[in-house]
């Protein structure tokens, strides 16, 4: 029980503290100004016991920079159902924030200068997405089509995992599908995990999805809403060494990204 709690608890730590809705597994996140919505479903399967882990995920960016990405989290844990977060990054207002419904809480973070300029930035792809920042190291395997987009696909492999990417040009290089195996000592494969869009809308996003979405909700600490999660979707107080320090880990990313009385922090804790 506490194994697979620590997990879930630690996935939405991780989504937390990437300052990367494409999200840590996606691995990517889309650098062109193209207005669309995207769904995607994410399966994560262990080899031995063929259990998996699913999510669902809708991607929407605007074409003033600002995104939203809405992960809901299957939880197969004794049917206690799922566990929802919604990020949302707002450029104009220099902050990203992380809502959490289950039990109506965010926490607030402010961007950096680098991470406003960047979302202002214009950057230029071919049709391969071959400038696309995380395939330099990987072999363009041809064009192939997801949920009616065109896309490069890109494949490599080590040691510990073999990917196969695949990246829409149209859509700023967003990665409509993903596929990775990771091996054992011996290896074999050991998990796999796929994320593959199953519909695509172009055009600006519906406004219901950024106009206010968090109103009525409390700012908390991470910390907080990792606790009120745990205890009211696992109906639990038990916790771990591994959560406590992920915890910990987010709170201080917090204390260092939160409006504070004017005065901010950038991510190496200098006042700005």
């Amino acid at each position: 029980m506490i194994d697979k709690l620590s997990s879930s608890i630690l996935f939405c730590a991780a989504i937390a503290l990437s300052g990367s809705s494409a999200s840590v597994l996606m691995g990517q996140v889309p650098q062109g100004r193209a207005e669309f919505t995207v769904n995607v479903t994410v399966v994560s399967t262990g080899a031995k016991t063929g259990k998996s882990i699913k999510q669902n995920r809708t991607f929407a960016q605007r074409s003033d920079g600002s995104t939203r990405e809405d992960v809901t989290d299957h939880l197969s844990t004794r049917g206690r159902g799922m566990i929802r977060n919604i990020k949302l990054v707002l450029p104009a207002e220099r902050k990203m924030v992380h809502g959490h419904p289950e039990v109506l809480s965010v926490s607030t973070f402010v961007m950096s200068d680098e991470e406003v300029q960047q979302s202002s930035i214009l950057p230029r792809f071919d049709e391969k997405c071959s400038t696309n920042k995380g395939v330099e190291r990987a072999a363009f395997a041809g064009f192939s089509s997801v949920a009616g987009q065109r896309v490069a696909i890109y494949e490599f492999a080590d040691a510990r995992r073999s990917t196969e990417l695949s990246l829409a040009p149209e859509l700023g290089c967003y990665p409509l599908r993903m596929v990775v195996n990771t091996f054992d000592d011996k290896g074999k494969i050991a998990r796999t995990y796929k994320s593959e869009a199953y519909s695509v809308d172009l055009g600006a996003p519906d406004p219901r999805l950024f106009d206010d979405p968090f109103a009525g909700y409390v700012e908390r600490k991470p910390s907080e809403i990792s606790s009120l999660i745990q205890q009211r979707v696992f109906h639990s107080s038990a916790s771990s060494e591994e959560v406590a320090e992920s915890r910990q880990r987010l709170d201080d990313y917090y204390d260092q990204r939160m409006p504070r009385g004017g005065t901010t922090k950038d991510p190496a804790g200098r006042d700005k």
